[in-house]
């Protein structure tokens, strides 16, 4: 197969994402052991992710003006300064929401667990995960305006991929998010 026809098929537009991660995996272990069983559960969790994703409907046309929201997350006093937050206005009905509050300490052991230091990419995705699942009763069937502030996290959320897979599992979450 022509890689120019690859791009041609929706069925493997929305497959090459997930194998992505894989072939990188794959030859970042070329010096090490790497384990066919962690390969595996990867892929079953992208297979999985593929069956379990839906059509959305998407309207071109609203009444009603967009949602704003405003996401951050940061990193300052190592362990104990990694924070995450968000805001939530709508014009149309003249509300607002917000949280704000620690990234928990497991959560950032699981992210370290290779030995990377850097998880400010995961500490802005995180907050978007989190609104979609708080307000998704306000998110469900309108039009967002999201607002992130760290360009990895959001060309990460754009194309919804990322080679670093810790990265790349909160994308698998957030494609699963209304």
């Amino acid at each position: 197969m022509r890689k120019d026809n690859i791009c041609c098929c929706p069925y493997i537009r929305e497959v090459h994402p997930t194998c992505l991660p894989t072939s990188a995996y794959v030859r970042r272990q070329r010096s090490k052991r790497y384990s066919d069983s962690r390969i595996g559960a990867f892929s079953g969790r992208s297979f999985g992710s593929l069956m379990a994703s839906k059509p959305r409907l998407i309207s071109a046309w609203s009444d009603c003006p967009p949602l704003l929201l405003f996401t951050d997350g940061a990193v300052e006093d190592g362990d104990h300064g990694v924070t995450h937050g968000a805001i939530l206005i709508d014009p149309w009905k003249q509300c607002s929401f917000y949280f704000g509050d620690k990234v928990p300490l497991e959560l950032l052991a699981s992210w370290r667990r290779h030995g990377k230091r850097q998880v400010i990419c995961q500490a802005e995705i995180l907050p978007v995960l989190t609104s979609k699942e708080t307000w998704c009763s306000h998110i469900e069937g309108r039009s967002v305006l999201w607002f992130v502030d760290n360009e990895a996290a959001r060309m990460a959320l754009v194309r919804n991929f990322s080679p670093i897979l810790d990265t790349f599992f909160l994308l698998q979450l957030n494609a699963r998010l209304v």
